[in-house]
């Protein structure tokens, strides 16, 4: 995909998101893992999800989480997984809400409130778009443009040696049916 592309779609993007309604969403700002089974029995815990990193400037970081929390409930809902933890954050944008976490082998309570973005926003390849600038989301997806050319480039190679073989296939098929016109 050539870069040009890249922007245009971007520039897209946040046009769409300048005109229209944009719904909006709850943002925690964590990234987690759901807790294995010898991670419970170790934990003592049947729930939970673990923090492994916290967004900086975040509502988490803000309101105290921190990496190795496990997270068990928010607003006394049971948070056993990951999509637990997203369905619970999103509902609930600008709300306070407390957090029932597992600190070093201790319950503790945290109060914060929920962060709100465009539920439009692309969270995928670890971008944190509420925080980054047009320029940054540039910079970033540059990095992925060669991986890209490069399988545009394979494609394209192996549809050229695809059209190649069918048009080899199609002549060996006509000569087929000429011979077996013959044999009639």
């Amino acid at each position: 995909m050539k870069k040009g592309w890249l922007i245009i779609l971007l520039i897209t993007v946040f046009a769409f998101a300048q005109k229209g309604k944009i719904e909006k969403e709850g943002w925690l700002g964590v990234y987690s893992k759901n807790l294995s089974e010898p991670m419970r029995i170790a934990l003592a815990v049947e729930h939970g999800v673990l923090v492994t990193d916290v967004v900086k400037e975040s509502p988490a970081e803000k309101g105290g989480i921190e990496i190795g929390d496990v997270i068990l409930k928010i607003d006394g809902k049971v948070v056993s997984n990951q999509d637990d933890l997203r369905e619970l954050v999103r509902s609930r944008p600008n709300q306070e809400v407390v957090i029932e976490l597992l600190r070093k082998g201790k319950i503790k309570e945290i109060s914060l409130t929920i962060g709100e973005r465009d539920k439009t926003e692309p969270r995928k390849f670890g971008l944190d778009l509420p925080h980054k600038t047009l320029s940054k989301v540039k910079k970033y997806l540059a990095e992925f443009e060669p991986f890209w050319e490069q399988r545009v480039e394979k494609y394209q190679r192996e549809l050229m040696r695809l059209k190649e073989e069918i048009k080899e296939l199609r002549q060996e098929l006509k000569e087929l049916k000429e011979k077996l016109k013959e044999r009639k």
